[in-house]
């Protein structure tokens, strides 16, 4: 992706983000230019957004943006992945 790209994950069942910054509602989310988390009752919402340009020759070890989210109170490490990507940008 490219830098200053962007994309929103809906992970219906987690809790919690071990990174990025926690945002106060959906609407902030979407406006957030740095990777962020917001949660909504049940629902995670995730905006990953890359900071890193891409690395020639592009590789799939090169990631360019992640977060660790869990489904329980404590972040085990790793991160999750939803078949529900919302939305994808570059800002």
């Amino acid at each position: 992706m490219d830098q200053g790209s962007w994309v929103v994950f809906e992970l219906p069942g987690f809790a919690n983000a071990a990174s990025g910054t926690e945002q106060a509602s959906l609407d902030a989310l979407r406006k957030a230019r740095e990777t962020s988390w917001f949660r909504d009752s049940d629902t995670l919402w995730v905006k990953l957004v890359v900071t890193k340009p891409p690395v020639t020759p592009i590789q799939p070890s090169n990631i360019q943006a992640s977060i660790a989210v869990s489904r329980g109170q404590a972040v085990a490490g790793g991160t999750a992945s939803s078949p529900g990507v919302n939305t994808a940008g570059n800002s």
